[in-house]
């Protein structure tokens, strides 16, 4: 497939090269059962999985965050899985150390949304959505602070083909859903860092550093390797008291696209692919989990047609637009 929306054929449905229509997506429309591949245990294991057509998650205890996995068939058909993040360790206290660290108070807070529902919701018991992390003793939703806009900015740097386009039609699509507004601040010459600050008053000024979203490659950071497609942390602090016990608050994030497979699976899947492929990372950077939907945005592979949100995530998304004001923050 090309890179341009417009010239996708018209069904929208996955294929190779040639144009022809693997068969896995053939038996997957007509109702017949498709073989899933689990998880090898070593690197080169991983790679052998190319000639297969699908893909399972699997848990990473090492990284913090959420890792977009990426397996290109020979045939030119990508499915994706994402690996799930060990969030204890971020959600144990504050992200950015005492309390004295953190910027001003209330920057920008403002009046609540609207539309917004007067508490989140807990996730509903079939599995339909799933949230990302839970208040202490609550199966209620961490969230960001739905009085305040979330601002980003983006490192341009290796951006692939309508790289900024996508991911604001994305981004469009989580405010719709949320009632949260996202506000871009441009470019920036910030790198990615797993230790990142979460407080950079000398290149963000006296708040928290806005949402980071950039295209990396393997050269900068190994951890993107021929099977990582992204990966996305969003970072709670916990607010002042007890730390088991006192509610966390999402204030910043980093969103990390692999440079050198964005661009294949753009040509080959389409640009309506890559749109969903945001759509999973920024549904992570809000609170969402993964599901076992096919039909949902957050199921942990690519789906043939899946374009948009489900009714079910589209109530998610709404649930976690309805947190809390945090002023204290």
């Amino acid at each position: 497939m090309r890179d341009d929306v417009g010239d996708l054929p018209p069904d929208d449905l996955p294929r190779a090269p040639s144009g022809r229509v693997p068969q896995w997506v053939i038996d997957e429309a007509q109702g017949r059962a498709t073989q899933d591949t689990a998880w090898r245990g070593s690197a080169a294991s991983v790679v052998d999985t190319d000639r297969q057509r699908g893909l399972r998650r699997r848990r990473s205890r090492r990284r913090v965050g959420v890792a977009l996995v990426v397996v290109l068939a020979l045939a030119g058909v990508a499915t994706v899985a994402v690996r799930d993040p060990d969030v204890v360790a971020r959600l144990g206290g504050s992200a950015a150390g005492a309390t004295n660290d953190w910027p001003t108070a209330g920057h920008e807070e403002g009046a609540r949304p609207r539309l917004a529902w007067p508490q989140p919701q807990p996730a509903p018991s079939d599995g339909s959505v799933a949230y990302l992390a839970t208040q202490p003793g609550s199966d209620l939703p961490v969230t960001w602070s739905p009085c305040r806009p979330i601002h980003y900015v983006v490192r341009a740097a290796d951006e692939t083909v309508d790289g900024l386009g996508l991911l604001q039609s994305a981004l469009a699509e989580i405010s719709r859903d949320t009632g949260i507004r996202f506000v871009y601040d441009g470019t920036t010459e910030e790198a990615p860092s797993a230790a990142r600050r979460l407080v950079q008053p000398e290149r963000y000024g006296d708040r928290w550093a806005p949402v980071l979203i950039a295209w990396v490659g393997q050269r900068e950071n190994p951890e993107m390797t021929s099977q990582i497609l992204g990966m996305t942390r969003p970072d709670p602090v916990t607010l002042p008291g007890d730390p088991t016990t006192s509610p966390r608050v999402f204030v910043s994030g980093q969103v990390l696209m692999n440079s050198d497979l964005i661009g294949r699976v753009q040509r080959q899947l389409g640009a309506k692919a890559t749109r969903t492929v945001f759509l999973h990372e920024l549904g992570h950077l809000i609170g969402l989990a993964h599901v076992g939907a096919r039909s949902a945005v957050m199921y942990p592979s690519y789906q043939p047609r899946v374009v948009t949100f489900t009714a079910a995530e589209m109530g998610a998304l709404h649930s976690l637009g309805s947190g809390p004001c945090r002023p204290e923050v």
